[in-house]
């Protein structure tokens, strides 16, 4: 018996909760045969759409989601088309994944070159193309990826059409399989408002538009949009974010250099305790004093004491001294401050009331990043 095609298109009576579920099956076939190298190793993904098209981050997104409850981990290592080539030799050693979406072809070379860029570095190595549509125009660019796939040997294309999965097998010498668009592997998500309009437009404007431009005599109220453009600030606002995400990730230890064993502790809300460094006893946390490490409420098993400090303006040693315990010697650092909105961060030695002596507002939240 011949098996059901992913993409063939459902009954009319089928509800779109059952259509995103027959795909995102169709998704998890197609990647597990990939799928315990995925979970074994730290592996890549490559080619971050840092550009407008939302349809595009939609695949990204789904693929990270994918990834996440599936291999039980996030990529290890990403990166755009354009960064700088010595960024893959800090490849992880597990497969290597590029990003799925319309780009495979000649219609956007610089995404091709890429691609065919990573296969000719790592031949050998196992490469999975995540679902992509095919489109060539140019029978040299087309002959010059067969070749490239050939001589790389361990590449599995997934595309996520008919067509494209037609030219795949006639010209290219490599796995090819049919895998739905990765967006679908988002599920269904909540719509975040209620609609302010009965008929939307989305017509492409760019080198991938069908059909040349919307009609004229369109009724004026159906509005003709294109996600191709970005509101003008929209780039500085995500630099900020990604930036101050960047600076919440990193570990404090890195910074300051704690002892070992000792771990970040929040300020207990409305007690006055402000954040610092914590080390674990191993006693009952049935105590007010009990662990607090980045959650609440206190973990069972444990019990957190302060870090008391000890600092000379001459430059005076710090120790640690905890509840029932005696004091430890601790590495030196000066102390610095840094802080965002909702979050303070004070290396051990630090002045509480900050560099200016001044006591922290009044409900004022302090917390490691």
């Amino acid at each position: 018996m011949q098996a059901a095609d992913p993409l063939t298109a459902p009954a009319p009576s089928v509800t779109h909760r059952e259509v995103i579920f027959r795909l995102q099956a169709a998704i998890d076939a197609a990647l597990a045969p990939v799928l315990p190298a995925l979970a074994a190793e730290p592996f890549a993904l490559l080619d971050f759409p840092d550009h407008a098209n939302v349809g595009d981050s939609a695949i990204w997104l789904g693929e990270l989601a994918w990834l996440t409850r599936n291999a039980g981990r996030a990529p290890a290592l990403t990166c755009r088309f354009d960064d700088p080539a010595d960024r893959l030799d800090r490849l992880p050693p597990g497969p290597i994944l590029l990003h799925g979406g319309g780009n495979f072809g000649d219609v956007w070379p610089q995404h091709q070159l890429f691609r065919e860029a990573v296969l000719a570095r790592f031949p050998g190595r196992p490469v999975v193309q995540m679902p992509q549509s095919i489109h060539y125009g140019d029978a040299t660019a087309l002959a010059r990826t067969a070749r490239v796939i050939e001589r790389h040997g361990a590449f599995t294309l997934l595309v996520r059409d008919r067509p494209s999965m037609e030219l795949a097998r006639r010209h290219f010498p490599c796995e090819a399989r049919l895998c739905p668009d990765m967006a679908f592997a988002l599920g269904e998500l909540p719509r975040p408002a209620a609609p302010d309009l009965d008929v939307l437009l989305l017509l492409r404007t760019d080198r991938e538009a069908v059909g040349g431009p919307a009609p004229a005599d369109l009724p004026a109220d159906w509005p003709v949009e294109d996600w191709l453009t970005d509101d003008p600030g929209l780039y500085r606002a995500a630099l900020r974010r990604t930036r101050l995400g960047a600076v919440l990730s990193l570990d404090p230890p890195a910074w300051a250099g704690r002892p070992a064993g000792w771990t970040w502790r929040t300020g207990w809300p409305g007690r006055g305790s402000g954040a610092g460094w914590r080390s674990c006893r191993g006693r009952a946390s049935s105590s007010p004093t009990g662990c607090m490490s980045m959650s609440w409420p206190p973990c069972s098993g444990c019990r957190m004491s302060s870090w008391t400090t000890a600092t000379a303006r001459s430059g005076g040693s710090r120790t640690a001294s905890a509840q029932g315990g005696t004091d430890a010697a601790a590495p030196r650092a000066a102390p610095r401050r840094w802080r965002s909105p909702g979050a303070i961060w004070r290396p051990p030695g630090a002045d509480p009331r900050g560099s200016t002596g001044r006591p922290r507002p009044r409900g004022a939240r302090s917390g490691g990043p």
